[in-house]
């Protein structure tokens, strides 16, 4: 890395956030700015790649993907009466039944003396299951012995009572149509999952994009899970921005017993604004905040703060915690995950801290299942 990169990384790095939100927007403006990012962080060589714009017609095919595994799609209005949001709903049950109406069944099967989870292929490979197969394994499900492998792990899993749901806040920049290998990490288990789109992300709209609106927007979301799940049940986490979001609806059903999962996630938006300018600093901070709100209408503003958040939940048996930590994270440091760990001893008695070292370029971004060792050590935390 030459002195050029060295010194305009982080910068890139942070940025990247904000630029690909704008990426979402699709407008002129939005393309311009984006190209302009492109050219100078590929000039610099800083490694932290091109972001691309965002293509509906791609985004359509792949809501639609989703769909014919038996995904439900929703918009919904938020607890604010104000605009609409996506969500999509999966569940394992309703993907195996369109297995089997192939004559393909999904079971723990022994292979090379492991336990795993895997679809057995109909003996009649018709067409239209060769294109099934290929929506199958757009979830990033593997091919070997002539079957879909969809989990390593049946000896850690509890794959026969009721499903978990792993429901997923994603973070302010993304949407959940592209996230095709969290989905399988979930379904291949045989659990449940929810995603949905924040702010005003693609089909969304009339959303006031900041820190309590994002919180609303998350529990309007599990207003529609609670009448299929109990809260104990229900697994809800996210990653870096979105972990706040989570941490939100884990203080509010703390006493119910609901779960909680945190990948590389920042004790308060104080530590994640570290690296950054003091000019970035102002208008991140501006960015989040919603002047016009009526405070007893909306979730209070702590920017972020999981201790502010947590501060009066009381130490229980119920429910579990799970923080997942890049070892080598360039953005967030080790004192930030301990912090993290320490919040979540002083209100749950189960937790687990999972660690990994990430082999990406840009580290903070990895996820933890993209390490074998990992996904095993996630699961032993959820069903121990």
């Amino acid at each position: 890395m030459n002195i050029t990169s060295f010194l305009l990384s982080p910068f890139y790095r942070v940025l990247r956030i904000p630029v690909y939100r704008l990426a979402l927007q699709n407008d002129f403006i939005a393309r311009i700015f984006i190209r302009i990012y492109n050219f100078f962080s590929s000039w610099s060589g800083c490694g932290v790649g091109a972001i691309k714009l965002f293509n509906e017609k791609r985004a359509e095919d792949s809501l639609q993907r989703f769909i014919d595994l038996g995904a439900k799609i929703e918009l919904i209005e938020p607890q604010d009466g104000k605009g609409k949001i996506q969500m999509m709903t999966l569940k394992a049950q309703d993907l195996e039944e369109k297995i089997k109406a192939f004559g393909a069944s999904w079971n723990s099967v022994n292979m090379e003396d492991q336990e795993v989870l895997a679809i057995t292929p109909p003996s009649n490979l018709t067409k239209e299951w060769e294109l099934f197969k290929e929506k199958l394994l757009h979830l990033r499900f593997t091919e070997k012995n002539g079957m879909i492998i969809t989990s390593s792990y049946a000896d850690k899993i509890d794959h026969v009572s009721s499903p978990k749901c792993f429901f997923y806040t994603h973070t302010t920049s993304t949407s959940f149509i592209s996230d095709w290998k969290r989905a399988g990490f979930y379904l291949g288990a045989k659990q449940d999952i929810c995603f949905y789109d924040n702010g005003n992300i693609w089909k969304n709209s009339g959303r006031i994009v900041s820190e309590s609106s994002f919180y609303l927007e998350a529990d309007s979301v599990l207003q529609k899970l609670i009448p299929h799940y109990e809260l104990d049940q229900i697994w809800v986490g996210g990653s870096c921005g979105g972990a706040p979001l989570a941490a939100y609806i884990k203080a509010k059903y703390h006493q119910e017993g609901i779960n909680f999962f945190s990948e590389q996630a920042f004790v308060s938006l104080e530590e994640f604004k570290k690296p950054m300018s003091s000019t970035i600093d102002y208008y991140l901070k501006r960015s989040l905040e919603d002047p016009g709100q009526v405070k007893e209408d909306y979730p209070q503003e702590c920017q972020f703060d999981l201790k502010k958040l947590w501060q009066d939940l009381q130490l229980m048996d119920r429910g579990k915690i799970v923080v997942i930590e890049v070892e080598n994270d360039e953005h967030l440091s080790q004192d930030n995950y301990k912090q993290y760990i320490e919040c979540a001893q002083k209100i749950n008695h189960h937790v687990f801290h999972v660690k990994f070292t990430s082999q990406k370029t840009w580290r903070h971004s990895d996820d933890f299942f993209n390490d074998q060792k990992q996904q095993g050590a996630f699961w032993n935390a959820v069903f121990v």
